[in-house]
């Protein structure tokens, strides 16, 4: 429950600063009669559905676009999946992974500061 509380504060948390930074919004204090604050808040309607169809846009055009690639990717048998080097099973001759390179820190230091591990 708390995770879910948690997500909705974010959420909205998110939208007003959002919000709040694309001009959706506005928010005024107005002195009123007798010493209190009236506060004004206006909303921008037309930005908003203006952003809102813009990202709808940017959203189905991204989409479009990674449904081209893996067409394109299906076509061509994976190319990207065959372009990579097999890794080999084997180690190499000093025993270590070849994809690790040798600490050159632990090879400066003096003989006696290393010691082999315990079992």
């Amino acid at each position: 429950m708390r995770n879910v509380l948690a997500f909705l504060a974010a959420a909205t948390l998110t939208v007003l600063g959002v919000g709040w930074y694309l001009g959706w919004y506005r928010v005024s204090n107005v002195p009123a009669d007798e010493g209190k604050k009236k506060v004004n808040i206006e909303f921008n309607t037309t930005r908003i559905g203006d952003d809102l169809h813009k990202g709808g846009q940017k959203v189905r055009q991204l989409i479009e676009n990674s449904r081209k690639g893996r067409a394109e990717d299906r076509a061509t048998g994976g190319s990207e999946a065959s372009e990579k080097p097999a890794r080999d099973p084997k180690p190499s001759a000093t025993g270590e992974p070849e994809s690790v390179p040798p600490n050159d820190q632990f090879n400066r230091l003096p003989p006696q500061s290393k010691r082999p591990f315990s079992q």
